[in-house]
C-alpha cells in the first residue's frame, strides 16, 4: 500500500492510498483480480471513494482509493468512520494538521496515529466474509509501502503514520494563560506572550496588528516596556461561553475549552466536588517547542486530588480535554460576628453566614442542619432574600458571665468577659475581652467578603487609648469591628466608659424633688401675702371728722335726713372702748379733684381720721398704704 497526503495551502487536501497485487499473490484470491474488485465495490465505506482496478506490470492487479476533505475536522470524521467499517476500535484517532502562513509560522506540518493499513482493514475483512481468502491468511494480506506527504507539488517521505513538519517558527517562546474566578461564575483571564525582541524586528507592523485584533471586546492589551520581552492581554467574561470565544480571539485559536461543574458529598453536603476543564491551544501563534502554561487562581480550602499541583500563580493545570477535581467547603458571601456589650444584664453574640442563593439551593438543609445548636445554648434563624440566604445564630446570656459559658459551649475556643473597674455617679468604665472561634472546616471554602468581628459597646460609649485592639481594627464612635479573610479568631480587649444612667437618673430625681420643694415654698409665700392683704382690707375702719367730736353728733349734709352714725371716739376700740391707734390722712387734694355735686352730696372735713386698734407692745407697727379715693355716692 502506497500512500500520498496532499495538503492544500487552505487546509484541504486529499488521501490517496493505492493498493497494488502482485500476480503470485492473485492467486491464492479464490475469484482473482476480480473478485477482490466486487468485495470493494459491494463493502466501501462512506468518506471513501474507489478508482476502480487497472492492470499493473507482470500481471499484477491496482486498485485505487481516496478520501477527500475540506478541513481537518471534516478529514477526521470520515477517518473515524473508515477506521469504524473495519472494526479498528483500539485506535484514539489524532490528527494534526497545521498550514501556516502568518507572521508567527510558515510551512506545513502533520501528524498522525494509524495507517492506510488500518484504513483498508475494511477490505480484509470483507475478502475473508465473502470467502475469496482464508481467514488464517487475512494478517498477512497486506503490507506498507511508501508514504508521501505532498505540500505545494512537492513529496516528501514520512513514516507510515504520518509526521512531517516544515515550519519555520517566527512565535511566542512562552505562553501563560491565568484564570480568575472559577466558583464564582464569572471571570478575569491573563494572557502573557514571551516574544523575542530579534523576532518581532522581522515585522513589527505585522506583530502590532496580530496583539491589537486578539485583544477581545473590552480587553486590556499591554505592551512589553524596555527591560520586558512579554505582552499581555486581559479581559473579563460573564460566563464560560464567553471566556472560551474571547481566548480563541486572543490566540487565534477555534479549540479552546473550559469548563466547571460541582456537586455536592454524599456523606457531607457541605463538601463540594468542583470538576474544572481548562485546554488552550497556540498552535497557530506559538513555536513548535513553545511551553505553555496554565493556571487557576481558587478560592481558599481549595484542593486538586488528580492533576495539576499548587503553584506561585495558582493551581497549575494539565493541558488536557481531562477534568481535575476540587475539594473544598462551600464558599460563603460575608461571616459577621458581633457581640452587643452591657456592663450589667443581658449580653449577647449575634453570627450571620450568607450564602449565595445557588450556594444555598445547592447545600439544601444540609447548612442548616450543621449549624443548628445541639442545645438551648443559641438559636438559629433563617432570612432567604432575594440574592443572597443568612443563617442567623443569636448567643444571649443574662449577664457576661453567662454569655461566656453558652459562646464556650457552642463554639469551643471562645471567651467573653467584662470587668467593671472604676465608676462615678455619671460614668461606668469596664473592659471587655472577646474571642470568637468560629469553626474553620465550615469556613474552609472561603468568605468573598472576608469576616467581620465585631464590638459594639453602650450607646454613648467612648474607647480609651489604653485598649489592646487587633491589628488592623477600626473605632466609629461605640462601635470596634477588624475584618479578616480566614476564621483566625483575633482577640479584643476593649477598655471603655459609658453614662452611668443609674446615677444621672437618681441625679434627676433629686433635682426635681429640690425643685418641687422650692416650687412648694414659693407657692405658700404668695398664697400667705395675698391672705394677709385680703384680711387688712376686710377690716378697716374709717373716721370722717368735720369738726364734729362728740359721737352720736349727726353728720351735716346728709340727704336723707337720718342720724349720721355714732362713731367711736379717737384712741377707744369701737366694740371695748380699748385705746386705739389714729391715722389722719389728707384728702383734700383727692377732694378737690372730684366734682362739685359730690361735694355736695357728701360733705367731709378736710381730713379723715382711720382708727385702728392699738397694736401690743409685742406687735409690730402696721404702716398703712395711701388710702385710695372714695367712690362717689349715688
Amino acid at each position: 500500500m502506497d500512500t500520498t497526503l496532499v495538503i492544500n495551502a487552505d487546509g484541504s487536501g486529499s488521501r490517496a492510498i493505492t493498493a497494488t497485487v502482485e500476480a503470485d499473490d492473485l492467486e491464492k484470491v479464490k475469484g482473482g483480480a476480480g473478485a477482490i474488485d466486487t468485495a470493494i465495490t459491494e463493502n466501501l465505506p462512506d468518506g471513501m471513494t474507489y478508482g476502480g482496478q487497472k492492470a499493473g506490470s507482470d500481471g499484477a492487479a491496482i486498485y485505487s482509493f481516496a478520501i477527500e476533505f475540506d478541513s481537518q475536522k471534516d478529514y477526521e470524521d470520515k477517518v473515524i468512520g473508515i477506521l469504524g467499517a473495519g472494526g479498528v476500535t483500539d485506535i484514539e484517532t489524532e490528527i494534526e494538521i497545521v498550514v501556516a502562513d502568518s507572521v508567527f509560522r510558515e510551512g506545513v506540518s502533520v501528524n498522525e496515529n494509524f495507517t492506510s493499513q488500518d484504513l483498508l482493514q475494511w477490505l480484509v475483512e470483507a475478502m475473508v466474509k465473502s470467502g475469496i481468502v482464508d481467514d488464517d491468511d487475512k494478517d498477512d494480506l497486506t503490507e506498507i509501502g511508501k508514504t508521501v506527504v505532498e505540500v505545494d507539488g512537492v513529496g516528501h517521505d514520512t513514516p507510515a503514520k504520518i509526521e512531517y513538519s516544515d515550519i519555520a517558527d517566527y512565535g511566542i517562546r512562552d505562553l501563560n494563560v491565568t484564570t480568575e474566578g472559577v466558583g464564582t461564575g464569572s471571570y478575569v483571564r491573563t494572557i502573557s506572550y514571551d516574544l523575542s525582541r530579534e523576532t518581532y524586528a522581522r515585522d513589527t507592523g505585522a506583530y502590532d496588528e496580530f496583539f491589537k485584533k486578539a485583544t477581545p471586546k473590552g480587553g486590556t492589551l499591554t505592551e512589553p516596556d524596555e527591560t520586558s520581552t512579554v505582552w499581555t492581554i486581559e479581559f473579563s467574561a460573564k460566563d464560560e461561553k464567553q471566556l472560551i470565544e474571547y481566548t480563541n480571539t486572543a490566540l487565534n485559536s477555534e479549540s479552546t475549552d473550559f469548563a466547571v461543574s460541582s456537586e455536592t458529598d454524599g456523606d457531607d453536603p457541605t463538601m463540594f466536588h468542583t470538576s474544572v476543564i481548562d485546554f488552550v491551544d497556540c498552535g497557530q501563534i506559538c513555536n513548535e517547542d513553545a511551553e505553555v502554561s496554565s493556571n487557576l487562581v481558587l478560592p481558599k480550602g481549595w484542593q486538586g486530588d488528580n492533576g495539576g499541583s499548587a503553584g506561585e500563580d495558582g493551581w497549575s493545570m494539565p493541558i488536557s480535554h481531562d477534568p481535575v477535581v476540587f475539594d473544598h467547603r462551600v464558599q460563603f458571601e460575608s461571616v459577621l460576628a458581633a457581640a452587643s456589650v452591657a456592663p450589667s444584664g443581658e449580653n449577647t453574640l449575634t453570627i450571620d453566614y450568607v450564602l449565595s442563593v445557588e450556594n444555598a439551593d445547592l447545600v439544601g438543609s444540609a447548612m442548616q442542619d450543621f449549624l443548628e445548636p445541639a442545645s438551648t445554648v443559641a438559636d438559629l434563624s433563617v432570612d432567604a432574600g432575594k440574592d443572597a440566604v443568612t443563617y442567623m445564630i443569636t448567643v444571649a446570656g443574662e449577664d457576661a458571665a453567662d454569655l461566656n459559658t453558652r459562646m464556650s459551649e457552642y463554639l469551643p475556643g471562645s471567651q467573653y468577659s467584662v470587668v467593671e473597674s472604676d465608676s462615678s455617679l455619671f460614668t461606668r468604665s469596664y473592659s471587655v475581652n472577646m474571642v470568637v472561634a468560629l469553626p474553620s472546616d465550615l469556613l474552609s471554602g472561603g468568605v468573598a467578603d472576608g469576616i467581620t468581628y465585631r464590638v459594639d459597646l453602650p450607646g454613648g460609649a467612648s474607647v480609651a487609648d489604653s485598649s489592646d485592639l487587633p491589628k488592623g481594627a477600626k473605632v466609629a464612635g461605640n462601635v470596634v469591628a477588624v475584618s479578616e479573610d480566614s476564621p483566625s479568631s483575633p482577640e479584643f480587649r476593649v477598655d471603655a466608659s459609658s453614662p452611668n444612667i443609674g446615677g444621672i437618673i437618681t441625679l434627676g430625681v433629686i433635682v426635681l424633688i429640690m425643685l418641687l420643694l422650692i416650687a412648694t415654698v414659693v407657692f405658700l409665700v404668695i398664697r400667705h401675702k395675698k391672705k394677709v392683704a385680703a384680711a387688712g382690707a376686710s377690716s378697716e375702719l374709717f373716721s370722717y371728722d368735720d369738726g364734729q367730736t362728740t359721737p352720736g353728733a349727726p353728720v351735716t349734709g346728709t340727704s336723707s335726713g337720718a342720724a349720721a352714725p355714732a362713731w367711736p371716739q379717737p384712741g377707744t376700740d369701737p366694740s371695748s372702748g380699748s385705746p386705739t391707734q389714729t391715722a389722719v390722712i389728707d384728702d383734700s387734694a383727692d377732694r378737690g379733684s372730684r366734682p362739685a355735686a359730690d361735694d355736695q352730696s357728701r360733705p367731709m372735713s378736710d381730713s379723715v381720721t382711720e382708727r385702728i386698734p392699738e397694736a401690743d407692745s409685742d406687735s409690730p407697727t402696721e404702716v398703712l398704704p395711701p388710702r385710695p379715693p372714695l367712690p362717689p355716692v349715688e
